[in-house]
């Protein structure tokens, strides 16, 4: 079974939710791929954190400029047309409507992990705004459809 979970940044060492999560999976002996939005600091790590470095797989993937530059990754979308219609049409399907920032940053990781190039089984959004929103949830449920 393999699993992607999409999340901020990581390692976080404020966010050891993600970490247990992460390290339960891993003991069922369940693929599991961190979609990462950004690096975190790698200066204080976990045992937890070195352990998920060296056994489940690491994306980086492209984040979404500051609000005041996102008309920039807007203009790339006729680019991106397969991950930008697939994760438009997930939205329609499950009847989702996620702000922009969230739209954009599946829309990147959609085009920078491949049209269908790799499929899990299970995908979780997790990061502490989006946790308990709407978009959150909407997240989640578009990653299980897309990826």
């Amino acid at each position: 079974m393999k699993i992607a979970v999409l999340t901020n940044r990581f390692p976080a060492v404020s966010e050891t939710f993600i970490e247990n999560q992460i390290l339960s999976l891993l003991d069922l002996g369940i693929e599991v791929t961190v979609l990462a939005s950004g690096h975190g600091p790698t200066e204080i790590l976990h045992d937890a954190t070195r352990r998920i470095l060296a056994e489940a797989e690491i994306i980086y993937l492209p984040i979404p400029r500051p609000r005041t530059k996102r008309w920039l990754d807007m203009l790339t979308l006729p680019l991106k047309p397969r991950a930008t219609l697939r994760i438009a049409g997930a939205f329609r399907r499950l009847g989702a409507r996620p702000g922009p920032h969230d739209t954009l940053r599946l829309i990147l990781a959609a085009s920078a992990l491949g049209a269908g190039t790799r499929r899990f089984d299970s995908c979780s959004a997790i990061s502490r705004p989006m946790a308990i929103s709407a978009s959150g949830c909407a997240m989640s449920a578009c990653c299980a459809a897309w990826f």
